[in-house]
């Protein structure tokens, strides 16, 4: 398991397209030049930058790992720490030979940093290994009840130097993330037929297989500028 953050998109000003353009005249402007005024994200909007949507990693774990036994319960605390970027988290794993098919993933962040000047939205991932191939396939329960069935779906950008790109684009990536008020789930279609399935204790945003293949992306916090 692992942090990742997003980057917000980027804005200036907020200005549409046509009031960007030299004397009022949109055909005036590159793509490039157009995508600067993309509007930003908000509180209903995730949309990572369009010149770099991909997610980076968050933060640096450290060497320190605590360990704890008692009776009935086995906790692993690990720290994240980037002192460059000021990027924080604190993860515990907690494991019972009572429930050996459940593992519990407590994470904690510090507030995100913004020194930059740039938003940011943070993802607790989950990777699978071994050959574990989800084909673009997952699930996510409609509001708390039956399990709905997902498909990661190529949506394009207005702009055909983004759409060809080898990874998601932008608008791809904010249009395959799902509501998951308490379950997402993913099965390996490849051999095993293993089906992994994380339980979240509040609602969050949720996707699998689109960024990095298999694996289930949650919503931590987000910081919007």
């Amino acid at each position: 398991m692992n942090l990742k953050k997003y980057l917000a998109a980027k804005t200036m000003e907020n200005v549409n397209i046509e009031q960007a353009g030299d004397a009022n005249n949109v055909n005036t402007m590159t793509d490039q030049e157009k995508m600067q005024v993309q509007i930003a994200e908000g509180a209903y909007i995730f949309m990572p930058a369009w010149d770099d949507p991909l997610p980076k990693l968050f933060s640096k774990i450290t060497d320190d790992v605590f360990y704890q036994k008692g009776k009935y319960l086995e906790q692993w605390t690990f720290l994240f720490d980037d002192k460059d970027k000021n990027e924080k988290a604190v993860l515990r794993v907690r494991f019972s030979e009572m429930f050996k098919d459940i593992i519990e993933f407590d994470v904690e962040l510090n507030p995100i940093p913004i020194s930059d000047g740039r938003g940011k939205d943070v993802t607790v991932n989950f990777k699978m290994f071994n050959g574990f191939d989800a084909k673009g396939k997952f699930w996510t329960d409609s509001n708390g009840l039956e399990m709905q069935e997902r498909n990661v779906e190529f949506i394009p950008t207005n702009y055909t130097f983004l759409n060809d790109k080898p990874y998601p684009n932008y608008h791809m990536i904010s249009g395959n993330f799902f509501p998951v008020d308490s379950a997402i789930m993913m099965r390996d279609h490849n051999k095993s037929n293993i089906q992994v399935t994380v339980l979240n204790d509040r609602a969050q945003a949720g996707t699998a297989d689109l960024t990095d293949k298999s694996t289930i992306e949650l919503m931590q916090h987000r910081r919007i500028l």
